[in-house]
């Protein structure tokens, strides 16, 4: 009797960072919502909400060019989803503006 076997692997979703608070002020530092990039991610799509869940900005395949233009200092929501060697991941947390 021949068996087939297969070999599954699991994708785990990868190391990065996604910052808290930035500080789009002007002074060139800090002033995007830089999310740190990585060489296998396929898609991309981020989403940042106000607390009460209304959609502020979205865009696909971010490439951290977000100045929180027009919204004013505070807390908001960002959801972050993005395809990683062929698996969708997300990720979900809270970020700050603050201007001064």
């Amino acid at each position: 009797m021949i068996q087939n076997e297969t070999e599954e692997t699991e994708i785990r979703q990868p190391t990065f960072s996604i910052p808290n608070i930035f500080t789009p002020n002007g002074d060139n530092i800090n002033d995007f919502f830089v999310i740190e990039q990585i060489p296998d991610i396929e898609s991309s799509h981020l989403y940042i909400y106000n607390l009460s869940g209304r959609v502020l900005y979205e865009k696909m395949n971010y490439k951290n060019d977000w100045n929180g233009n027009h919204l004013p200092d505070g807390v908001y929501l960002y959801i972050y989803k993005f395809i990683y060697k062929g698996n969708e991941f997300i990720r979900k947390g809270t970020l700050t503006i603050k201007r001064r």
